[in-house]
């Protein structure tokens, strides 16, 4: 993915002759741990593409012997195996998770598609019983009779959404056997545990248009859970809003469908050397990356942890492992200009490495258009508010440069002094603090200094 530069703006505080400006810069190189993946504990071995959940905290995925494993990560990773009905196939998209229930659908594979009819099964999740689910037999057929080419996109406490081949979605009532496939207002959003299946997102919000005249759908796939929504483009990139305003980040790049729940957007992509698992924890807008060691990978989540489905295709296998998330936002150290006093600096570019990191990469999204307050005219230096663990500070210019140990504030715990340039243009400046437990994180940004109005 290409990452450009946002530039962030402020009217500039003047005092004597020089006015400093901060643009803020995000840096995407990736530390020397994201080219070979952390091995991590495996908890099953499963079938290849058999990996769902509900975002929140259920996890659901297929075991060698044809079983369905569900763990509740919410209660302590507790879980509980279920055979699955005759003629059903829980493969890929051909089942969901959500709202306390699993919906799979069932053919029999082996005949031409359609004959006999597609139908589906909803397991509840809490009683762990298997129900009809009224109507199936009319839409889980697919176009054409081809039960093969429709695809299970997630299930509520009220709708089942499905989506065909050519992308055109549709909504099944499993209480009611309903079925709809309008399309709403720009402004609502498929809600699959609501009555009326539509329901508004937060101002000004709205689903994204389709860049191309001739997609199936009326609006680009958008997913909400106040106050963020997430829309997968024509071209795969994914943008993030947020409540009270229209602005969008390219927050990732995937062919796939992403997931967003309990504040964790996550999604799967593909590079030139190896498959990557994202995490956005939306909140602080953190990215968190991590290398997969097999070469294909799929990433689901639930509150709390990242879970992906590893294969190896030489081997044909296929296993489970489990990634804890950070409990808290990792934080960015503040900036202020001369003493600490007032104008502080926003830092947007921020990556974590080494002990302790919450990824093999971590890096801090930009917020599009945020303005950063400038520093004083005239400053010399900019202190660093640090916490008290981190051991070691130091700056440079450029990547070229050589590094600047930070200079400690007398009599200030946490505040170390780093330069900043006085004469006249954009300079770039990359801070580095270290902590004693090993953790290590970067944060760039640019002063640029331009002289002040007479």
């Amino acid at each position: 993915m290409t990452n450009g530069a946002m530039t962030m703006t402020a009217n500039a505080i003047r005092r004597g002759r020089v006015a400093a400006v901060i643009v803020a810069t995000l840096a995407v190189v990736s530390p020397a741990a994201a080219n070979a993946a952390t091995e991590r504990p495996r908890l099953d071995e499963a079938k290849w593409g058999s990996l769902q959940s509900d975002g929140e905290r259920h996890i659901a995925y297929v075991l060698p012997d044809g079983r369905l494993r569900v763990i509740d990560d919410g209660a302590g990773g507790a879980s509980f195996e279920v055979a699955v009905p005759d003629g059903c196939i829980p493969d890929g998209r051909t089942f969901a998770v959500g709202g306390s229930q699993l919906v799979v659908r069932c053919w029999d594979a082996s005949t031409v598609p359609g004959r006999p009819p597609a139908t589906a099964k909803r397991l509840d999740l809490a009683t762990r019983t298997w129900h009809d689910v009224p109507g199936a037999d009319a839409w889980s057929s697919g176009e054409d009779g081809r039960p093969d080419l429709l695809f299970l996109e997630g299930v509520g406490e009220r709708w089942i959404a499905y989506r065909q081949f050519d992308g055109e979605m549709a909504w099944a009532d499993w209480r009611s056997g309903t079925v709809r496939d309008d399309d709403g207002r720009p402004g609502d959003v498929p809600d699959l545990d609501a009555a009326r299946l539509f329901e508004p997102m937060c101002a000004p919000l709205e689903r994204p248009l389709p860049r191309s005249p001739l997609a199936p759908m009326a609006f680009t796939p958008t997913f909400y859970e106040r106050p963020f929504a997430v829309a997968r483009h024509a071209d795969f990139a994914l943008t993030l809003q947020s409540c009270g305003s229209p602005r969008m980040t390219v927050v990732g790049w995937t062919i796939d469908v992403p997931q967003l729940g309990g504040g964790v957007v996550t999604w799967q992509s593909t590079g030139d050397v190896v498959e990557r698992s994202h995490a956005l924890l939306a909140a602080c807008r953190v990215r968190l990356s991590w290398a997969a060691p097999t070469e294909i990978v799929w990433t689901r989540h639930v509150r709390g942890a990242v879970y992906r489905l590893l294969g190896d295709i030489a081997v044909g296998r296929a296993y489970v492992e489990r990634i804890p998330l950070p409990t808290r936002c990792p934080r960015a150290p503040r900036l202020t200009a001369g003493a600490g006093r007032g104008n502080a600096v926003d830092v947007a570019a921020s990556r974590w490495s080494g002990a302790g990191a919450p990824a093999d990469t971590a890096e801090r999204v930009p917020r599009p258009g945020a303005a950063a307050p400038a520093l004083a005219a005239g400053s010399a230096a900019v202190v660093v508010h640090a916490s008290a663990s981190v051991r070691a500070v130091r700056w440079r210019l450029s990547a070229r440069a050589g590094w600047h140990a930070a200079r400690p504030l007398a009599g200030r715990a946490g505040r170390w002094w780093i330069g900043v340039p006085r004469r006249a243009g954009v300079h770039p400046v990359t801070i580095e603090l270290r902590d004693r437990s090993g953790l290590v994180s970067e944060h760039t940004l640019s002063v640029r200094r331009t002289a002040a109005r007479r």
